[in-house]
Parts: structure tokens; sequence; C-alpha cells
């Protein structure tokens, strides 16, 4: 049988009832329980059987990732058993933990854009804004809504932008009718720190014969 500890990090969740066995099992049961973020994982035989083959895998859990840096998993105390010359003796030979790599996106873009002055002779007006995805997966943006019914975006959606690098949007602007610009932008991605980024955007229309 088998038995071992496992801390878990902030980043990670253990998936409830994910831990199986593999088929070096015989008529082996095996539960895992959390307390305290540590997941004790015990595997046994009620009737002494071993665990076929001597290598692979014996068995495996699944985990949520819950943040988007790396963690580290460490074993606390771990445990192999088997019977050897009529004794119970523990032959597990080392333990080592793993790192668990997090690829997820992190988008960057400004809070804040000027219009500028837009003369009311100007038809859809337009302005580009840059946004960069600094992270290790590619940013998905499934939607950019305005304030304002003035603006849009040219490009359709959703905007993919892959890992470390940069796309240009194009915000549309109608200038039927003159007066200040003071309105948001809300981007909506798949980055977990940036779900919904708001955009403050300013600027004037005006009509140059005045």
């Amino acid at each position: 049988g088998l038995q071992m500890e496992i801390k878990l990090p902030k980043e990670l969740e253990y998936v409830d009832g994910s831990f199986v066995l593999s088929d070096r099992k015989q008529d082996h049961v095996c539960s895992a329980s959390l307390t305290d973020d540590v997941l004790t994982i015990v595997a046994y035989s009620p009737n002494d059987k071993p665990f076929t083959g001597s290598e692979g895998e014996i068995g495996s859990f699944k985990v949520k990732i819950v943040g988007s840096n790396n963690a580290n998993l460490n074993f606390g105390k771990a445990m192999l058993s088997s019977v050897v010359d009529g004794k119970t003796t523990d032959v597990l030979s080392s333990k080592n933990g793993c790192t668990v790599s997090v690829k997820s996106p992190n988008m960057y873009t400004n809070s804040s854009l000027d219009f500028g002055r837009i003369s009311i002779n100007e038809q859809d007006a337009q302005k580009s804004f840059n946004i960069r995805n600094w992270g290790s997966a590619t940013l998905v943006i499934s939607n950019i809504a305005f304030a304002n019914g003035k603006f849009s975006i040219k490009e359709g959606l959703p905007i993919t932008i892959e890992a470390s690098s940069n796309k240009d949007i194009t915000m549309v602007c109608d200038t039927k009718e003159e007066g200040d610009i003071n309105t948001q932008m809300e981007i909506y991605t798949n980055d977990p720190n940036k779900r919904l980024f708001i955009v403050n955007i300013t600027g004037e229309i005006y009509t140059p014969d005045y």
C-alpha cells in the first residue's frame, strides 16, 4: 500500500474525488482527504496484495488552477509499504516534488485614451490603441463595449493576441453631434486578473465655423 501527504499551495485546489489508481492495482482501495490545505492519500490491499509490476504510475489526481503563478507541490510524509520476509517494510527509495507551470495571458493597455479634438465634419473619426499580451498563453478579448453609443471598434470579435505579442485596435467615433467626450470603454478578456478592464476616453467634437 501507499500513504502520502501533499501541501497544496494557494494557486491549486484538489478536485474532489479525482484520485484514482492505475492498472497496477489488484484489489486495492484508495481514499483522498483534504485538511487545512494538506492532501492525504491512502491506498492499500485488504488482502495484502502488491501493486503489479516494478515501475510505472500507481495513481493520479487532478488539481484546479486558481492563480496565475507557477506552484510547487512538495511531499510531506510518504510511505510505500510491502511485506518482506513476513514483515511490513517501507520500500520507498525516494520522493520528489514537482512544479506546476501555470500558463495564462497578461493583458496590458493604457487606462486612459485622449481622442483629441474632432471636427463635426469628419465622418467616423478613427483612433488606434495598442493592447499587449505579456503572458505565456493566448489572450482572448471576447467583447469591447462602450458606455457612449457614439463609439465602436473596427475589428470583429473575438480578438486574439498570442503570448508576448501586441495588436492595434481601431476605435471609431460617430461625429454627428458636437460636445465633450467623457465615456468609458469596457474590455472583457480571459486574463485571470483582468476579466474586465476599463479605459477612460476623453475628447471633443467641435464645429469648425463656430
